[in-house]
C-alpha cells in the first residue's frame, strides 16, 4: 500500500488562503473619509480634519467630492493639499454648510490608489454639539484608472463634539459657589437684622 503525500496539498491550500486573506484585506470599493486631529474639541479653538483615500482595488484618475458640515457649529477657514497629484485644485465654491469641489488626480494611467492623505480642512468652532460631516460626488466624480468609467465611491461619514472651554466650565462653578455663599451671606444678615 502506497503511502499519501499531503505535503503538496498542505502547500497548495495554505498559498490559496494566503490569497484570500491578501484579497480580503483591500477594501471592497473606492473609499473616501475624514480623519479628526482631535475630538473633542473645545468652543473657540480650530477643528481640523484630514480627508483620505483608499483607492486600492479600483485605482482612479481623479475626481471630485462635496463636504457638507453643519454652519450653526462651524465655519470653513481653509483646505489645503497634503498629496502628490498632478492635477489638484481647491474648493471652488462655499457655500453655507458645504465646500464644493474638491478637485484631485492623476495623468499616470495606474492611477491612484493609496491609502493616502489628500488633505487637511480647517474649521472655527462657533457653536456647541456635535458636528456631523458627510461627503458625496460632486459633478464630475471620480474615473477608474482599469476602466474609464466612472467609480462607486463609499463616503465615510464622520462626527466630532464640541465643548465647552474647560476654564469656562471651572469659572461657571466658581461664579456658582459665589453667588450660593452670598445667599447664605444675605439670609444670615436677614435673620440677625430681625432677631
Amino acid at each position: 500500500m502506497k503511502k499519501a503525500n499531503f505535503l503538496p496539498v498542505f502547500c497548495l491550500s495554505l498559498l490559496l488562503g494566503f490569497a484570500g486573506v491578501v484579497r480580503a484585506a483591500q477594501p471592497a470599493q473606492p473609499t473616501i473619509w475624514l480623519a479628526p486631529d482631535a475630538t473633542p474639541v473645545n468652543l473657540g479653538n480650530p477643528l481640523t480634519l484630514s480627508l483620505w483615500m483608499d483607492f486600492s482595488s479600483d485605482p482612479t484618475l481623479g475626481g471630485s467630492l462635496t463636504i457638507f458640515f453643519d454652519d450653526s457649529l462651524l465655519d470653513f477657514d481653509s483646505f489645503s493639499f497634503t498629496g502628490s497629484f498632478d492635477t489638484s485644485q481647491e474648493p471652488t465654491y462655499v457655500a453655507p454648510g458645504q465646500v464644493q469641489e474638491v478637485r484631485f488626480g492623476t495623468w499616470s494611467f495606474g492611477g491612484l490608489s493609496g491609502p493616502m492623505e489628500v488633505g487637511v480642512l480647517t474649521f472655527d468652532t462657533v457653536g456647541m454639539g456635535e458636528a456631523i460631516f458627510s461627503m458625496e460626488d460632486a459633478v464630475t466624480g471620480f474615473s477608474s484608472a482599469l476602466s474609464w468609467e466612472g467609480q462607486e465611491v463609499n463616503y465615510q461619514d464622520t462626527s466630532v463634539n464640541i465643548v465647552p472651554e474647560p476654564g469656562a466650565i471651572s469659572l461657571f462653578l466658581l461664579g456658582g459657589l459665589g453667588l450660593a455663599g452670598l445667599d447664605r451671606k444675605l439670609k444670615i444678615s436677614a435673620r440677625r437684622k430681625t432677631a
